[in-house]
């Protein structure tokens, strides 16, 4: 039986992209350090598609440019005559790709050739999508033309000798491409947005450290893994993998090696993500033990709930709740409740 799609785009989005962008990482907090640093970089050159409606068809001044907005009304269908790095700065949105429809959560990276046709849908006005554009010229000479030449993934797909219509590439969770669009977009802003020595390097680098994340590229998340993300966050207490092989009528195998390719995640690591999530999340009621909010995200024992937890916050539930629990005037009691001070 094919599960029905229920989960509105919007809402999705609240637990999706922090799942995909291991938000609970301690790597994480550095990424979104960068992110906040870009955003201030952008904060004087902002462009809206109100503003530019025909911003997707201008051409860049330089062989490098940037154009930055945020995505408060739908870009229509269209092509570049230029080499575009679509960046989710902030937020997210729905990427139409040779009539695909793309999730692309925050932190991911859209590369697409002069092949490339797109749309972008909006699900939240206050995304701010990032366009690196880069000129066919910039690769006819010095170090960009070896790297066009080199046969690597990204220049193989930049010359048209790929499948596929896009590329997508998922962060990787110390925050490699984040970290680099920001040093990129502060460049353009200590350049008034002109091109510069530093910026051809910072450039040259992304390119670079792109052909050395293969792991965590993806095809993006289209609609039936969508659906499948859906499923999970409405069942995470009791699924498991062949649960969902069943439900979408897939074999085990096929279901894991799909669910990777389009999300760049394991499907045992997004569920348990989603449990601990949750739990998380159920850790901010006062009255909940740790023993009973690992059996209410699907842990049959404490035990268990532990050492996934620890594994992946680098520390106790117990230690994690006293840390990030704010309880004004509270105490974190023995058996793992917040006992109020009066």
């Amino acid at each position: 039986m094919l599960y029905s799609y229920a989960i509105e785009r919007s809402i999705m989005t609240a637990w999706i992209s922090p799942i995909l962008r291991d938000s609970f990482s301690q790597e994480n907090i550095t990424a979104e350090e960068a992110t906040g640093k870009a955003l201030a970089a952008l904060s004087g050159h902002q462009l809206t598609l109100e503003t530019l409606a025909d911003e997707s068809f201008i051409l860049p001044d330089g062989d490098i440019s940037l154009i930055a907005h945020r995505m408060a009304f739908p870009a229509p269908v269209h092509t570049h005559s230029y080499y575009e790095f679509l960046y989710l700065l902030k937020g997210n949105v729905v990427n139409v790709v040779a009539g695909e429809e793309l999730y692309m959560p925050e932190g991911s990276l859209c590369i697409m050739n002069l092949q490339s046709s797109h749309a972008l849908e909006v699900i939240n006005p206050e995304a701010v999508v990032v366009n690196l554009c880069l000129k066919p010229e910039l690769f006819a000479s010095g170090t960009y033309e070896r790297f066009f030449e080199d046969g690597n993934r990204i220049s193989r797909f930049l010359q048209g000798r790929s499948s596929s219509p896009y590329l997508i590439m998922n962060d990787t969770p110390e925050g490699t491409i984040r970290h680099l669009m920001a040093d990129i977009i502060s460049a353009f802003d200590a350049s008034q947005m002109k091109e510069s020595f530093e910026i051809d390097a910072l450039v040259l680098l992304l390119l670079a450290k792109l052909c050395t994340i293969n792991s965590y590229s993806y095809s993006g998340i289209n609609q039936k893994t969508m659906q499948m993300l859906d499923y999970i966050a409405v069942n995470y207490r009791t699924i498991t993998v062949g649960s969902l092989a069943e439900e979408f009528g897939y074999s085990e195998n096929y279901l894991t090696q799909y669910f990777k390719k389009h999300t760049g995640k394991t499907l045992s690591s997004v569920i348990a993500a989603t449990r601990l999530s949750k739990a998380a999340e159920l850790m901010e009621d006062p009255s909940l033990t740790l023993e009973a909010i690992a059996d209410e995200v699907g842990y049959a024992s404490y035990s268990h709930f532990f050492q996934v937890f620890r594994r992946r916050f680098g520390t106790g539930p117990k230690e994690w709740r006293e840390e990030h629990l704010a309880v004004s005037g509270g105490h974190i009691q023995g058996n793992g409740t917040v006992a109020e001070t009066v």
